[in-house]
């Protein structure tokens, strides 16, 4: 986790550090072309219109979506430092001031901007997980669908710097292993981990089979 991310940790959304340095982001940042921002953003990083609104605050998903087609523009100062707090944009990028989460952090603690807690977060799903590979020792299913999830995260991650065209193979052979586990896999917890690896993956696809065509 690099320096930006841990001070905004607690935030819904804080787009990676390899596509916020990318040409075609800071190009877009530059010229406040805020439907590449966000197109960007979606593409991405997988994040749904309804999760981009809620990041920004005082938006709508089908205003995002609005956006990103060209139909609606973002001009108010206010709005612009919504857009930069919600997706972990740096205020010199969007010509804005500095933004309160990005002071260092010998001076970030202050009442109204507190040092956010960097301490490891266990949830709920992280214990649930544990108990269950204590209690099935021999069962390996949960270990490989957390795997393959993990790969397609990878996958995801490698987006922002690899040809589409590079990672469709990759990630319908993941799609085809988490199909086949479908078939015999029982338990909620799995079958929930399951789902969510193929939601991802499924989405992966589609932005990459996206890119590939219009490229």
């Amino acid at each position: 986790m690099d320096q930006r991310e841990a001070r905004r940790s607690g935030c819904p959304l804080t787009i990676p550090e390899a596509l916020l340095q990318s040409e075609a982001m800071r190009r877009a940042c530059a010229s406040r072309n805020f439907q590449e921002i966000f197109r960007l953003v979606n593409r991405r990083t997988g994040t749904s219109h309804a999760a981009m609104a809620a990041a920004v605050g005082k938006m709508t998903s089908s205003r995002v979506s609005d956006i990103i087609r060209g139909v609606r523009g973002i001009r108010g100062q206010e709005v612009i430092e919504r857009v930069a707090d919600g997706f972990g944009i740096p205020g010199k990028m969007l010509g804005l001031p500095e933004r309160p989460w990005e002071g260092s952090p010998g001076n970030i603690d202050t009442a109204d901007n507190p040092r956010p807690n960097l301490d490891p977060v266990v949830d709920s799903d992280s214990r649930e997980r544990a108990q269950y590979a204590e209690d099935n020792p021999r069962s390996l299913d949960l270990l490989t669908v957390a795997g393959l999830r993990q790969r397609v995260q990878n996958l995801d991650a490698r987006y922002v710097s690899e040809p589409s065209t590079v990672l469709i193979a990759e990630t319908g052979k993941d799609l085809g292993q988490l199909a086949h586990w479908q078939t015999y896999t029982t338990t909620y917890i799995v079958r929930r981990d399951l789902y969510a690896a193929q939601a991802e993956a499924s989405t992966l696809m589609g932005q990459l089979v996206w890119d590939a065509w219009e490229n």
